[in-house]
């Protein structure tokens, strides 16, 4: 419920702030299929940020994840400072390549996002992670 109620305030604030009024995503001429796969992308890109950050995706102190995230994320230059300050140590080229995935993921039309396959090469190339590595072992 969090996750929905995040996704939707966020859509709510993206589209008032924009036009003035709220996006028709029926108007793009998607199935409910596709909305919902664009809505798993965007909840990705979320989860991501929470990860990055260690913020909660609405809370009282910062308002929404998203808007917060936004005047890191537009400036390259500063998104070493929106991860989480418990984190010991990152690697500056890997933390760039997933803000521009998570960048991606929320984009407000989904069908600009990229898709959950596109995701994963970049990712891939970004951390230099084969598809043998990418899958759990048994212990």
């Amino acid at each position: 419920d969090v996750w929905k109620e995040a996704v939707i305030k966020s859509n709510q604030m993206k589209s008032s702030s924009r036009t003035g009024s709220f996006i028709n995503y029926g108007d793009m001429g998607l199935s409910d299929m596709e909305l919902e796969v664009a809505n798993n992308v965007y909840c990705f890109g979320l989860l991501l940020l929470e990860i990055i950050s260690g913020k909660l995706p609405c809370a009282q102190e910062q308002g929404l994840l998203i808007e917060w995230a936004m005047g890191y994320l537009d400036k390259k230059d500063m998104i070493q400072y929106m991860v989480d300050p418990s984190l010991k140590s990152f690697k500056y080229n890997e933390l760039e390549k997933i803000c521009e995935v998570v960048q991606s993921c929320i984009r407000p039309y989904p069908d600009q996002r990229l898709s959950m396959k596109d995701i994963t090469s970049e990712f891939r190339v970004a951390l230099s992670i084969s598809p043998e590595a990418a899958y759990p072992k048994l212990s």
